[in-house]
Order: C-alpha cells, then structure tokens, then sequence
C-alpha cells in the first residue's frame, strides 16, 4: 500500500488520471464477461466502442444480447471526455505522439486492451482469492500502466526503440556508445515484452538475454549504427557475438513489439562460449565503434568488413574461410594486381602483423601461403580438412589485420598504405 501511496505522488495530471480511471471501470463493468473468439480480439471490441459507431455497437448487442445497453453506452460517454480532454490539454504532440481524434482512439484501445489481457491472465491464473485482493492488485496494475502513458504524453524526447538481445553477453556495467547507442540490462518489463513478441511470431526464446542493445530509430541510419557495434565486439575478441532477433519498441507504451529482420551480417549460427567483456575492455569496445565509425566510407575497408560479417552467418567452414580470405585480399592488395596474389598477400600480412623477429614474420607468411592453397582448392571443389584450430588461427589474423587498417591515419589511402609495407619488405631484406 505504501508503494501504491508513492506512485500516486508522481502523477502530474489528476484530471487525466481520474478520467482514464473511470473509463477503464466502465469498460470492464461492461464487457467483463468472456467473449468468444468469433467476436475478435481484445482490441477490435474495444476499438469499436471507443470510435463510437453506431452500426458497430448495434453488431456487438446483436451478437451479445447478454451485454447491457446502459453499460455499453456509458462506455462511449466516457470515451468520449477522454478524447475531447486530450484534444484540449497541454501535451505534447510531436512525432511520435498522438495529435489527431483517430490517433488517441488508437491509443485508448491499446491502453485499455493491455490491461484487459492483463487483468484475464491473473484470473485465469486464480493468483487471488477474494474479489477485493484481486481488485486492489488490478488498481496497482492500472496506476503503474498510467503513469508510463502520462510520462510518454508529456516527454518531448520519446522515441521509438529497437531493442538487440546480446545471447550469452555479461559484463558489469552499462555502456554508452553515443548517438543514443547503448549496451544495458534488460528490464523484467521488457523481457517480458520480448517473450510476449516472441510467442506472437511463433519463436521461442533460446535463453534469457541480460544484456541488450538499444537505438533509436531517429538516430539516423539504425542498421548501420547495429552493424558498427556488433563488428566492434567481433573485433575486440574470439567469443563469437550475433544476434537472434531484432524488437521494435513503440514509444507509446502500451503497443506490443513487433521483431524486424537484423542487418546482414550480425547473425551468428552459435555461440562457442559466453562473450564476458572485462572492465578493462570497456574503453577498447569504445575505441573501436569511433574508429569503424570513421572509415565508414572506405571502399576496401567496408567490403573487408563486410566479409568479415558474413562468415559469422555461414553454415559450413568452407564458406566461411573463403569470406576471410576476400576478406584479407580487400585489405592486402590493390586494384590492379592479378598476378603474384599469394606471394604479395602472405608477405604483406606478415609485415604488418608479425613481430620484429624475422622468425616471427616468417611464420605468419608461410601460414599464409599454406592457407592460401586451402582456399584455391575450395573454390575450385576439392575437398579439405579443415581444423577448428586452423579457422580461428585465420580468423584471429583476419581480426587483427582489420584493426591495424582502422588504426591507420592514412587509412583512405589504400594503396599509399600497401606502397609502404612493400617499401619495409625491401628495406628489411
């Protein structure tokens, strides 16, 4: 009670308050009786009442003649005040608000059918046994639903979301990534919105996602904003990270997600273990999202990357080890050049990856060309036996290569890059 007495201090408006209160009763004491499902879901019946139409409200009497009439129509009396209030009051009506007649019907019915499907979940579930619990924990439900409608009337910075869940991601804190980009704990309300979205479009949740990405939709370009963060996690470490499903999260509060295709590319088959991002990798993730953000308009850069992507979506080794190696090929080699591929590439990547021992370069250029010919009999049928051990050897060479082209400040110069690691290998030889 002393919580319920709490969230009564924060409305701001009693008047909208006591005017949704009333129509949430008259519209229970009119149709809190079981309906069919030939009459429709939750929402059509309401919506009819609250559009107020005649020959509707005629259809619902004829086919519920059990309905009483005077109920019904203090059901559109009462509709009716909440609909003029909100025409006349002070809120706010940028986009993504409602402004006309027909919107804030939308909303009423929303508003009214999650509390309805609600207030029949507990019920079904016999949680309460008498009348008088069972109305005071619906008097809760209806004053928390109200008090994230009334926040969403009068906040001019709402937007809509798409929430990302993170399969299997743990870390100790919140990250923001800036341009209203950020990696959190999920909230109990909207996993439970997740599972609700889920059992909709007939999935099934894999696990419980603590962690998930939000971005907003007005933040510009979201496909690239999810992509730059899932590659900048793919790049910090081996734990494979993708996603499952993106959720459209509506501002208005009381509207179910809806799950919309994730960019190509951040999918993943599997996870092979949990992605733990340590305290110390914070500002590194960070980093790394600044810089992808940066070279976004590098030609070579973004196929590379883009290759990259995709062998996280393949289905078999194969595949995915010829995406890395178009991958390294992007990076290492210039337009013009069509002969002498393996030789250049192999010699290039050790220059840039390998340490300052000879021995050290040596051994990342002879893997090089050893994988290399792997790569020239899968693409011609051949079979081959590919290791675990092997792919992430190239798949950490192929991480690695990408963050030093990033790092690069003469990155937009492709080949002024490539003319200097050749000018190293003869001055090292």
């Amino acid at each position: 009670m002393q919580m319920f007495g709490q969230l009564n201090q924060n409305i701001r408006n009693p008047k909208l308050f006591d005017l949704l209160k009333n129509l949430t009763k008259t519209f229970i004491d009119a149709l809190d009786k079981p309906f069919s499902p030939d009459y429709g879901s939750w929402y059509d019946r309401i919506k009819a009442l609250i559009d107020g139409d005649p020959e509707l409200f005629a259809k619902i009497l004829e086919k519920r003649p059990d309905l009483e009439e005077k109920k019904l129509s203090s059901c559109l009396v009462s509709a009716k005040r909440c609909l003029q209030t909100f025409l006349k009051e002070d809120i706010c009506r940028n986009a993504l608000h409602a402004s006309t007649l027909e919107e804030y019907q939308n909303e009423l019915a929303f508003f009214l059918e999650k509390l309805f499907k609600e207030r029949e979940r507990i019920r079904v579930r016999g949680l309460f046994s008498s009348p008088e619990a069972f109305a005071r924990h619906f008097d809760g439900i209806f004053l928390r639903e109200y008090l994230k409608y009334e926040k969403y009337l009068f906040d001019d910075s709402v937007s809509d979301l798409l929430i990302c869940q993170l399969p299997d991601f743990i870390c100790s804190k919140n990250i923001e990534l800036g341009n209203h980009l950020a990696i959190r704990k999920i909230t109990q309300e909207e996993f439970h919105s997740l599972v609700e979205a889920d059992e909709r479009h007939g999935y099934q949740l894999e696990s419980y996602p603590d962690f998930i990405l939000c971005v907003r939709v007005d933040s510009g370009n979201w496909q690239d904003d999810i992509d730059r963060v899932i590659t900048s996690l793919r790049l910090l470490k081996r734990e494979r990270m993708g996603l499952l499903r993106i959720y459209y999260s509506y501002a208005f509060p009381c509207r179910p997600w809806k799950i919309v295709e994730t960019p190509l590319g951040t999918k993943s088959k599997s996870a092979e273990a949990f992605f733990h991002l340590a305290d110390s990798e914070y500002e590194e993730l960070k980093n790394l999202f600044m810089l992808l953000n940066r070279v976004k308009d590098a030609g070579y850069l973004a196929i590379s990357i883009r290759r990259f992507n995709f062998a996280y979506e393949r289905e078999r080794l194969e595949d995915s080890w010829i995406d890395y190696f178009v991958s390294l090929e992007s990076l290492y080699s210039k337009a013009s050049e069509l002969t002498e591929v393996t030789h250049r590439l192999a010699t290039r990547v050790a220059l840039a990856l390998g340490t300052d021992s000879l021995a050290g370069k040596k051994e990342i250029r002879d893997k090089i060309k050893k994988w290399y010919r792997v790569r020239s009999k899968v693409i011609h049928g051949l079979k081959v036996n590919l290791s675990q051990k092997q792919f992430q050897e190239l798949e950490e060479i192929l991480r690695r290569s990408i963050r030093w082209f990033i790092n690069q400040k003469e990155y937009a110069n492709h080949d002024k890059i490539i003319d200097l690691l050749d000018l190293s290998s003869m001055n090292s030889s």
